[in-house]
Formats: C-alpha cells, sequence, structure tokens
C-alpha cells in the first residue's frame, strides 16, 4: 500500500503490472473497502481500463477525486486490454500516464466525448 497501485479491469491484464489490483466488474463503489484503502494508504493510484468501459472509468476516477485520491489515467492500448501486452508496454502506460487534476479532467472527457 506504500508503493504507486494500478487499477485495471481483469486479472490477466494486472500480469503486466507490478502493484496492481483488478477490479473485476470494472466498478469501485463509494464506501467500499478498496475505495476507503486506497485513501487510507495515500498511495497514488494509476487506472487503466479497456476502451469500453470509458463511462465506468470516469465515474471511478470521479469516485477518487471525491476521496483525494491521487489518480493517474493511463492510455488504452490499441489492441484493446493490457492483456495483450508486454510488461515493458505495460510499464510505459504507467509511465505515460497524465495526471487527473480533478473535475478538470471529468469536464475535458464529457466535452470531447460529445465531440466524437
Amino acid at each position: 500500500w506504500t508503493s504507486p497501485i494500478v487499477l485495471v479491469e481483469g486479472v490477466f491484464d494486472a500480469l503486466g503490472f507490478e502493484n496492481s489490483i483488478p477490479i473485476l466488474g470494472s466498478t469501485l463503489p463509494i464506501g467500499g473497502k478498496l475505495i476507503n484503502k486506497l485513501a487510507e494508504s495515500k498511495s497514488r493510484v494509476y487506472i487503466g481500463l479497456d476502451a469500453d468501459a470509458r463511462e465506468k472509468e470516469n465515474k471511478i476516477i470521479k469516485n477518487m477525486i471525491l476521496y483525494n485520491i491521487e489518480v493517474h489515467k493511463m492510455n488504452t492500448p490499441d489492441t484493446g486490454d493490457y492483456a495483450s501486452c508486454t510488461k515493458d508496454r505495460c510499464d510505459s502506460f504507467r509511465q505515460n500516464a497524465r495526471f487527473v487534476a480533478g473535475t478538470d479532467y471529468l469536464l475535458y472527457e464529457k466535452i470531447f466525448s460529445a465531440v466524437n
């Protein structure tokens, strides 16, 4: 809990990252044990869900912001998920993740998704 934590969708996605947690079901509800532990530990969190889970990912990011969790958004691989990537490629996604600056990020995502 003292090292950065990577949140991904599934078990196979988690294999490419050190200190990763698969959030089976793509949710991280307010009041849940995991989000409470992340807030308590004050760990830096990297999140990367599959492209088809963008709305769920934004909700999770919003919930983490409410808990003052430092969250960084990783890009989604062209292949669709992290399970098909090498460990080196997964590490580059983590290294190139962008810091989520509060609700500005969520507003940007909402505007961008309306344009596309």
